[in-house]
């Protein structure tokens, strides 16, 4: 139930140190719920933040940006309901993140020039595997996540840029569509924790 799963959440938000330490005491992870600290080695960082006000705008990068539950970035067009898939159904259109990694290969694979701004997702990051969460919560600074599905590269952002075999390259690295469970604020290099229910 939700409100059962936002007061644990909250509950354990607020003692995410003491849990860390009881885990160690007993030798094992099995008590670690909800991303305390003590599961951030599994975790990565921020390290791109981007916005656009609106359906082909300009990506602009920001230090912070406030991330609003159910929409997604504030001054972004996604949020605004006025970016290009916007009118679609379904979840994940939020936020979008890729991981640094992804475009870091396609420019060495000498596959496509491309910069972390130019994939036009929301969020970069370093130091997480991104598909392993789809389907699962995850936190990004105190703001939750949620991992809806892949974010495949769509014919649209190869015309945008004018860059041929962009939509090839991406196919497998396209990085992934979130919703936004609680809101807040996020910034450059703010951990990503994956959150556990068990």
């Amino acid at each position: 139930m939700w409100w059962q799963w936002q007061w644990q959440w909250q509950w354990q938000w607020q003692w995410p140190v003491v849990v860390m330490v009881v885990a160690a005491a007993r030798g094992g992870r099995e008590d670690i719920r909800w991303g305390s600290v003590a599961s951030m080695d599994r975790g990565g960082r921020l390290v791109g933040i981007y916005t656009a006000a609106g359906r082909g705008a300009a990506m602009r990068a920001r230090s912070r940006a406030r991330v609003i539950e159910g929409r997604g970035l504030a001054g972004d067009r996604y949020a605004a309901g006025a970016g290009t898939y916007s009118a679609w159904s379904g979840s994940g259109r939020a936020v979008t993140l890729i991981a640094r990694e992804a475009v870091r290969a396609l420019v060495d694979e000498g596959r496509v020039t491309l910069a972390e701004h130019e994939t036009r997702r929301n969020l970069v990051t370093e130091g997480i595997d991104l598909p392993d969460l789809i389907g699962r919560a995850f936190r990004v600074g105190d703001v939750v996540l949620y991992g809806a599905r892949p974010c495949p590269p769509c014919g649209y952002l190869e015309r945008l840029l004018d860059r041929p075999g962009l939509w090839r390259a991406l196919a497998e690295r396209g990085g992934l569509r979130a919703d936004v469970v609680r809101g807040g604020t996020v910034e450059l290099g703010a951990a990503i924790v994956p959150l556990t229910t068990s």
